[in-house]
């Protein structure tokens, strides 16, 4: 016959149930940082001119972050709710019916010392190309994201 005695496994599993809610509120820490860290990137870097250029401000002010929440994952997003900032990031073909300029307005174009007027466009199809300014940011940063988690843990347990 063969008897195992373990002593201590009160006081072990007290401890064990003690880390998960240190950890977790510790990992929501680290994760709202990072994720503050990464929007500032983004803002700082791609929309500065190395992938657009901003004119008007919008698009720098449109980059927004939030951390959720659920029982199963902490969750950090980066993201824009402008759509043409979507079709930079993607890319997009835009199929343009065309129209009428207006009175006033019309388009002017010298052409051989002759001005004429375009009072007009054609139905055309205008391509963005892609310009990714959020998902080349997290490829960018996610080595210090995934080493700055990895501390958290390991300060946590130890």
């Amino acid at each position: 016959m063969l008897t195992l005695q373990v002593r201590g496994i009160t006081d072990a599993l007290a401890k064990v149930d003690g880390i998960a809610p240190r950890m977790r509120a510790e990992l929501r820490t680290t994760v709202a940082r990072e994720t503050i860290a990464l929007q500032a990137y983004v803002i700082e870097n791609k929309l500065s001119g190395q992938v657009l250029n901003a004119r008007s401000g919008a698009g720098r002010r449109s980059i927004t972050s939030e951390v959720v929440e659920t029982p199963d994952e902490i969750r950090g997003k980066v993201g824009t709710n402008l759509n043409y900032m979507l079709a930079h990031e993607y890319g997009a073909t835009i199929h343009h019916p065309g129209s009428v300029a207006r009175a006033g307005h019309a388009l002017r174009f010298v052409v051989g010392g002759k001005v004429i007027f375009a009072k007009r466009t054609r139905p055309h199809t205008i391509r963005l190309p892609e310009r990714s300014f959020l998902r080349s940011s997290l490829r960018e940063r996610a080595d210090e994201i995934i080493a700055a988690i990895r501390d958290t843990i390991r300060r946590v347990l130890s």
